[in-house]
C-alpha cells in the first residue's frame, strides 16, 4: 500500500562495524556493511489502518568468496584442491608431488 511506512534497523553487528542504509524507510535501501561478521537487521511495516508487521534478516560478510562459498550447507571443494583454497593450482600439485608413492609399508626398512 502507498500509504504504509516501512523502517529498516539494526539489530545485531559485529563490535566497531558500520551499517549504512541508502534510506532506512523504502522497501528495499541500499545497505553498505563494513567489516566481516554476522548481521542482523530488522524491517518493521505499519499499514494505513495501523497494523504493524516485523521481519528479520540476517546476513553473513566473509573475507573472500572462497569462505563464503565454505560456509554454504553441502559445500564440496573441487576435485584437486588439496588445500582447500577454492582452487586448482601448482601449491595443489606440490602437495599432490610430495605425497607422490608414500605408502606406510615403504617406511620400514626392508631389502629390495
Amino acid at each position: 500500500n502507498p500509504k504504509s511506512t516501512v523502517l529498516w534497523s539494526v539489530v545485531s553487528q559485529p563490535a566497531d562495524s558500520i551499517v549504512v542504509f541508502s534510506d532506512e524507510a523504502i522497501e528495499d535501501p541500499e545497505v553498505t556493511l563494513n567489516m566481516v561478521g554476522a548481521y542482523v537487521l530488522k524491517l518493521t511495516a505499519q499499514d494505513v489502518r495501523g497494523g504493524i508487521g516485523e521481519d528479520t534478516m540476517e546476513i553473513h560478510v566473509y573475507a573472500d568468496s572462497c569462505i563464503a562459498a565454505q560456509n554454504i550447507l553441502g559445500y564440496q571443494p573441487i576435485p584437486g584442491d588439496l588445500n582447500n583454497d577454492c582452487q586448482v593450482n601448482i601449491a595443489d600439485l606440490a602437495i599432490f608431488s610430495f605425497n607422490w608413492l608414500k605408502e606406510s609399508f615403504l617406511l620400514e626398512n626392508y631389502l629390495y
